[in-house]
Order: structure tokens, then C-alpha cells, then sequence
């Protein structure tokens, strides 16, 4: 029975087919890449420096911040696709109605609460029964 070859004997290397990039090329690239790298760390460093400030001393949502920068990439025509998409997972994730029903903290000369509001705020203020009320003070003084 014959030996069969071997692929390492009959098989050319890539480089030796095709035209390569030359070693110096490819040096120069890798020097680049290098140095890019090190400056996008630099950059995203300072970015990150002022999100953190942002985020402790303005009240920035870093999530809704992030949000808004992807869209700003996007082209008009993608914009728009991903409203309409987002609007409708929105819609059947039923997101925005939880959203409503969170409780919201109200700041004085705020606007005027609804009527809906002021429903919800009654029922919140019915007294509960396994709770006592707080006593009045008895003293003269107190009144």
C-alpha cells in the first residue's frame, strides 16, 4: 500500500500564494493602532471624568444619557425605524403604563395634580386599621 502525503508537505502556505502586506507596512499599522488605542483611552478617559461630574453634581441619567448619544449617531431614516419599533415594544411590554404607576415625589410650586392624582391621593389617605392614630397632645401649650 503507498504512503499517503502529507498536507504539511503538499499544501503551500498562504504567504507564499498571494501577495503579503511588507514587514515594515505592517509595523507602521501596529505602531498606529497602538497609538490610537492609547489615545481613545486618554479621550473616553477625560468623557467618563466629565459624565461622572455630570452624574454627582447635575443630575445626569447615565442610561437616558447613553440613550440619547446612540440616536445621536443615527441617521434620520434609522431614527425614525427605531421610534416606531421602540414605540411599539413600548405599547406591548405594557412599559409606559408601569412607568405611570410609579410614585413621584411632588416639589413645592410644582404643577397642580389632576384630578385622576388627587383620587389616588385619597385613597392613599384612608386610615388603615391596623394602625393607631398619633395622640394629641393634652397641654394647653400645644394648641
Amino acid at each position: 500500500m503507498a504512503k499517503k502525503p502529507k498536507a504539511e508537505e503538499t499544501a503551500a502556505k498562504p504567504s507564499e500564494v498571494a501577495p503579503q502586506t511588507g514587514e515594515k507596512k505592517l509595523r507602521s499599522l501596529m505602531n498606529a493602532a497602538r497609538s490610537a488605542y492609547k489615545d481613545s483611552l486618554a479621550i473616553s478617559g477625560a468623557y467618563g471624568e466629565k459624565i461622572a461630574n455630570a452624574v454627582e453634581h447635575d443630575h445626569l441619567h447615565k442610561k437616558a444619557w447613553a440613550s440619547v448619544v446612540a440616536e445621536d449617531r443615527m441617521t434620520p431614516e434609522k431614527l425614525a425605524e427605531f421610534y416606531d419599533a421602540q414605540e411599539y415594544y413600548r405599547d406591548v411590554l405594557g412599559l409606559n403604563e408601569r412607568a405611570k404607576s410609579a410614585p413621584r415625589l411632588r416639589l413645592e410650586g410644582g404643577e397642580e395634580e389632576t384630578e385622576e392624582e388627587a383620587d389616588a391621593g385619597d385613597a392613599e389617605a384612608k386610615p388603615d386599621p391596623k394602625v393607631a392614630p398619633f395622640p394629641k397632645p393634652a397641654s394647653v401649650a400645644a394648641e
